[in-house]
């Protein structure tokens, strides 16, 4: 009667035999008060979901402590039970509920050159297109001093593109 297959993880090498098994997390939790088997805080520090189909002391967890689990793990799969998780939606503060973040100034002065340089830069590019085929900027096309200004906003806005191209690619 007492002859059950030795359960095992499909996700994991360990066998239920080497730490205790099932039979003491049963035992365990008709005991105790359920707690969450990442942070082992109980419901005190919030609701308590069954998000997979593991059992016993490992049943239950927090949404959050579940949330930053799977963020650090890169995984959305119990490694115990290979249950995939399904969150369905996370709820969003209001935005009278959000906290403020501090920023260095060295960040500020960074925020408003990126600003600046942005809008300089469609400010330059739209100069550039409508002096070349704007027929009221015939004149500026004859000029040799136009001719030089021309060719150098338009290296300075192809640099400007360039990096920010390089930037955007490298941070993916």
């Amino acid at each position: 009667a007492g002859d059950q297959p030795e359960r095992r993880s499909v996700c994991s090498s360990r066998s239920s035999s080497s730490g205790g098994g099932d039979q003491r997390a049963g035992h365990q939790h008709q005991h105790h008060q359920p707690i969450c088997k990442i942070c082992f805080q109980g419901a005190e520090q919030g609701e308590l979901l069954n998000p997979c189909r593991c059992d016993g002391s490992v049943r239950y967890t927090h949404q959050l402590c579940l949330l930053k689990w799977i963020s650090e793990r890169g995984s959305w799969t119990c490694e115990l039970c290979c249950y995939r998780y399904h969150v369905i939606a996370i709820k969003m503060k209001q935005p009278c509920q959000w906290q403020s973040i501090s920023i260095t100034l060295v960040e500020k002065v960074q925020m408003i050159a990126v600003i600046l340089g942005s809008l300089f830069l469609i400010a330059s590019v739209t100069w550039l297109l409508w002096s070349a085929f704007s027929p009221y900027a015939v004149w500026q096309r004859k000029d040799i001093l136009f001719q030089i200004c021309y060719g150098m906003y338009g290296f300075m806005d192809l640099v400007c593109i360039g990096k920010t191209m390089t930037l955007h690619i490298n941070c993916q």
